[in-house]
């Protein structure tokens, strides 16, 4: 895996993929020497252009692969697409399985066969190249740093369980026991819940999707801003080819950030053969159309 960054890793949930949105017009400067019509025109052009206050910029927008691991185990792990688009402002979120069936070069592997092999990087690259489209950055978040991380920044969320979960974690050594109902999840309750060893891989990576939605709603830029401040304490949690100037950097734009509900779940459509998934070409050209990138194929 790469070398660890002084990163924020739950933070890029509402922070990690958005864009600056920058002011923009023009300034009109009037001569005491220009005649009165023409003084009347440069004033009405400069009431025009005031009201173009906002120009969307996506130069900063990045789609960011989120990789969730329990102790190594595919039933703890999950995969999940991010990216924000400033001019629709939104963010979209795509949960993927780990069984989706990826080839990068020679090498035919599912997602997390490849991740468990060669990595975060590995994965990424995969996953890049089965999709067509470009995955700028990724982070890898453990067990420990996602609890951490969703308890310092949103302290939780209050999720619908759709039933009791019961279950023995061997890797963890512990019970676990969720009831049914709207209740409140802090970041080891969800983590529990995302391993629930009954569910399928499909279902689990939904979940992973609606949960990290959920989320983002509690998430504030103050409390995003303490726990930045102290992101070494940190590092042994996660990895990341996020530097920590970047998310710093992004963070400033969660400031601009008003639309409560501005996330969207877009799921992957394609066919499951012997217990692997296999997206269809059309769910990849709408998934490229959607993050508004530009497919690998047209890039080489």
């Amino acid at each position: 895996m790469s070398e660890k960054y002084r990163s924020v890793p739950m933070l890029f949930l509402k922070t990690l993929v958005f864009t600056t949105v920058l002011l923009g017009g023009t300034v009109f400067v009037l001569s005491d020497f220009v005649e009165k019509k023409n003084e009347t025109e440069a004033l009405k052009n400069t009431e025009i252009t005031a009201v173009e206050k906002k120009s969307p910029d996506n130069t900063l927008s990045l789609t960011t692969l989120l990789i969730m691991g329990e102790n190594g185990s595919q039933s703890g792990t999950s995969f999940l697409l991010m990216r924000f688009k400033a001019d629709e402002e939104k963010l979209f979120v795509t949960p993927l399985p780990c069984s989706m069936m990826c080839q990068s070069g020679t090498d035919k592997m599912t997602a997390f066969q490849f991740f468990r092999k060669n990595g975060a990087k590995s994965a990424k690259k995969a996953i890049s190249e089965t999709l067509n489209i470009p995955i700028e950055k990724y982070v890898f978040l453990d067990n420990t740093g996602f609890a951490t991380a969703i308890d310092s920044v949103c302290e939780g969320t209050e999720y619908p369980v759709p039933y009791n979960i019961e279950y023995y974690s061997e890797s963890l050594d512990e019970d676990v026991f969720i009831p049914k109902g709207n209740i409140f999840l802090d970041g080891n309750k969800i983590r529990q819940y995302l391993s629930t060893p009954s569910f399928s891989d499909k279902y689990k990576s939904e979940q992973s999707a609606f949960i990290l939605c959920y989320a983002i709603k509690n998430a504030t830029y103050e409390n995003a801003l303490s726990f930045s401040e102290n992101a070494g304490l940190y590092e042994s949690f996660f990895l990341s080819d996020i530097s920590h100037d970047e998310f710093l950097s992004r963070l400033e734009c969660f400031k601009n950030i008003e639309e409560e509900n501005f996330t969207e779940i877009i799921f992957p459509m394609g066919e499951w053969q012997s217990g692997a998934f296999y997206p269809s070409t059309d769910f990849k050209n709408y998934l490229s159309e959607k993050f508004g990138v530009r497919k690998l194929a047209e890039i080489s």
